[in-house]
């Protein structure tokens, strides 16, 4: 997996190249998806920014969504905003698939979004290359308009909102917004719009704790230029 994520790093830095002095289209909201748990108070002003760019075919990112979920509501408490940016790692088969159905999803019921994530996470075997492998486009599509159906939504309206331009854009958007960003694996993580390489392994609960308790911490922080 490395060493194909490097590759994609060079093809990734290659495509900031052609890029760099060209303007994507300009997103009408923020990309990605807001995390708003219901069981808390608002801080009256943000101190941290996480945004975490995931796949929705990655273990990795299922276990740092996991995680994400266990410690976020108590960080919101304190300040602490979460951002989830899918981002479609072009090695992982159905992956765009999936940044397509999150927004349409979204679209429809935006209280449903990280449920939708959650449960792609607990079938992520059923739609893995190798379970995947005989099946054509459309075998994948009708299955992901079943599982969209499990979490509540009306099979055809989502299956008309997955097929919509607007979608297929917004998906896009969020491929090129990651690369821009010089994502070139998942889980990446930004902190106060910052990179911030959380450690070997990359999405341990501690790891993604330590790193937001040393930006909350009431202790004075001694800058250094």
């Amino acid at each position: 997996m490395k060493f194909v994520s490097g590759i994609f790093a060079c093809l990734l830095g290659f495509y900031l190249c052609v890029t760099i002095s060209t303007q994507i289209k300009l997103p009408r909201h923020p990309v990605g998806f807001e995390y708003s748990p219901t069981s808390h108070t608002p801080s009256s002003s943000n101190i941290v920014t996480l945004k975490v760019f995931l796949d929705n075919m990655c273990t990795d990112s299922l276990y740092a969504f996991e995680n994400l979920l266990k410690i976020m509501p108590r960080y919101c408490k304190r300040g602490v905003t979460l951002t989830v940016v899918l981002f479609p790692l072009p090695f992982l088969k159905n992956s765009f698939e999936f940044v397509k159905a999150a927004y349409a999803v979204n679209s429809l019921n935006s209280s449903l979004t990280y449920t939708w994530i959650s449960t792609v996470y607990n079938n992520i075997k059923k739609f893995s290359r190798a379970s995947t492998i005989n099946d054509t486009d459309a075998d994948i599509v009708s299955k992901i308009v079943k599982l969209a159906t499990q979490v509540g939504l009306d099979g055809d309206k989502f299956l008309a909102r997955y097929n919509s331009r607007k979608v297929e854009i917004k998906a896009r958007t969020s491929f090129k917004y990651g690369c821009l960003r010089g994502v070139a694996d998942t889980p990446t993580y930004l902190v106060n719009d910052i990179p911030v390489l959380i450690g070997t392994n990359n999405y341990a609960e501690s790891n993604i704790s330590r790193v937001i308790a040393e930006l909350i911490s009431p202790k004075k922080q001694s800058g250094n230029g």
